[in-house]
């Protein structure tokens, strides 16, 4: 029987198979990688962390900061939850009456003094937003009698001493905090600045070795960790420098140095008492001024008057200013990069629509870059000036990042954005979503909003932060400051979208709408 030679047929088979294999594993990918897009370059005039840096725990410490508040759980008597009630709703002066009048054997138990702990540091949280760590202190102390072993309170209270130059942060203290947050990062640099005020210039380098991990994803540490690291640095060479040991031999005795004038204090800045919520002047060169974790360099905010002056409401205010200046800036990671003008308005009632933004939103200029405060009673109900104060700090930081191309931004986006950062619920937009309402589609609410129109105004801004929730669930806030970043560098709302998120605008308000409705429904 014939057999025909098939060996240069297998060959052949062969070298083709060996070309495959070699195209799949060396060529086509190379290909591949050299089509991607390349990263584009962030906008954001000065970034806390680089938006493109490779390291996932950075983005994910930089969107979800660490909370300062405490979930109590279950309340263990009818009396702690009515109080727990009262915080929920904003009553935070009831509040505190009632914790102050809780006789001792109702904190008798662990499970009581665990949850009246926790009650009293988030009171202590709230107030920090509307009175100042002055304020604020209080409430961490008794938190943290009732359970010292809680980290959240322990660190709270460490970071109101820090921010008030309290004397009782001592080392003995943040020794004490360490045992129960050992890698917090903060107690390692406070205990480290310290230190070197006490001349113990290993212990202090030791602590800050021990906080550098941490100190890379989080740029205010990084900054009191550098000027620390700066002063540490010049006690080091200026102890290698120190002349040797006078002899026995007379010596010529040296000229007096010039001293300061004013010599009355020889206290250290560490442990000066100067309340951060007083007016302050920009931060002298290697220290630190303001409130926990932040080394100012610049005044943030300047507050001026038209009509008769009022310093004590003026502190008030910068104090709720501050605090929202450090909260709102870090979870959207960005800083204002100029000072914030403030005009109080002490002459003119607040009679603004207290249960939703509506009113609120007119008190921002953007033409000026200033907010404008109607001041007269305001102080009558904190809670809700704070929300409105917030509201419109909010307002000021997103124009602060987009600038002359704020316009280009989707007004729904914006209102949804200033809600979501000051993080104050409004009850009026509560109320709302108990009754039947018609979806408005986003893209009618792009343009900014006609204000006469106010029955429709309340549904425009819920529709507007449950579209932003739905962003920042779905991208992040990173997500969100890479659109701005592309709409700043003239791109459409649409192109960035697919761009970024694989998804086209109408894509995104059909999928959105229909989620929206969906979740109204079963309400």
């Amino acid at each position: 029987m014939y057999r025909r030679d098939l060996s240069s047929v297998i060959r052949v088979f062969g070298i083709l198979l060996f070309l495959f294999v070699l195209f799949q594993l060396w060529i086509k990918p190379s290909d591949f990688d050299s089509a991607q897009p390349q990263p584009d370059v962030p906008a954001d005039p000065q970034p806390l962390i680089s938006e493109h840096t490779s390291a996932p725990e950075y983005r994910e410490l930089l969107e979800v900061p660490l909370s300062r508040l405490i979930e109590p759980g279950g309340a263990p008597s009818a009396q702690l939850g009515q109080i727990q009630d009262d915080l929920d709703r904003g009553h935070y002066r009831d509040a505190e009456t009632k914790l102050r009048k809780l006789p001792n054997k109702l904190l008798a138990g662990d499970r009581a003094k665990q949850f009246t702990a926790a009650l009293w540091n988030n009171l202590g949280v709230q107030q920090e937003k509307f009175s100042g760590i002055e304020v604020s202190v209080k409430a961490f102390k008794q938190a943290v009698a009732l359970n010292p072993k809680n980290s959240v309170a322990l660190l709270n209270l460490t970071q109101a001493y820090w921010g008030l130059r309290d004397n009782a942060l001592t080392e003995e203290f943040l020794e004490s905090v360490l045992l129960v947050a050992p890698d917090d990062a903060f107690s390692h640099i406070a205990l480290a600045d310290v230190l070197i005020e006490k001349g113990q210039i290993a212990e202090a380098s030791r602590h800050l070795t021990l906080a550098h991990r941490q100190v890379k994803a989080d740029p205010y540490l990084a900054a009191y960790s550098q000027r620390l690291t700066g002063r540490l640095d010049s006690r080091i060479v200026a102890s290698r420098s120190k002349p040797a040991p006078p002899s026995t031999q007379p010596a010529t005795v040296p000229s007096p140095q010039p001293v300061a004038t004013n010599t009355v204090s020889q206290q250290p800045p560490a442990i000066v008492h100067t309340p951060s919520t007083a007016p302050t002047a920009s931060a002298p060169s290697g220290e630190i001024a303001g409130g926990p974790l932040a080394p100012r360099v610049m005044e943030q905010f300047a507050i001026k008057f038209d009509g008769k002056p009022d310093p004590e409401t003026a502190v008030r205010i910068r104090s709720i200013l501050n605090y929202a200046h450090e909260d709102m800036s870090k979870k959207f990671g960005y800083t204002p990069t100029a000072t914030i003008q403030v005009v109080l308005h002490t002459e003119q009632k607040f009679t603004a629509d207290t249960g939703s933004p509506i009113g609120a939103d007119e008190w921002y200029d953007r033409d000026s870059s200033t907010i404008h405060l109607p001041v007269d009673g305001a102080m009558e109900d904190l809670a809700v000036f704070s929300r409105v104060l917030r509201h419109e700090f909010a307002h000021a930081l997103l124009h602060d990042k987009m600038r002359a191309d704020m316009d280009r931004l989707p007004a729904w986006l914006v209102e949804g954005l200033a809600i979501h950062l000051a993080e104050d619920p409004w009850p009026a937009l509560e109320e709302i979503k108990q009754k039947p309402f018609p979806v408005i589609s986003l893209s009618l609410l792009e343009q900014r909003w006609d204000r006469s129109k106010k029955d429709t105004l309340g549904l425009a801004y819920l529709e507007s932060i449950a579209a932003v929730q739905s962003l920042v669930d779905r991208y992040g806030m990173y997500g969100i400051r890479q659109i701005m970043n592309q709409l700043q560098a003239g791109q459409s709302l649409d192109s960035v979208m697919k761009q970024k998120w694989s998804v086209s605008y109408v894509q995104f308000q059909r999928d959105w709408e229909k989620t929206f409705t969906s979740s109204m429904a079963q309400r």
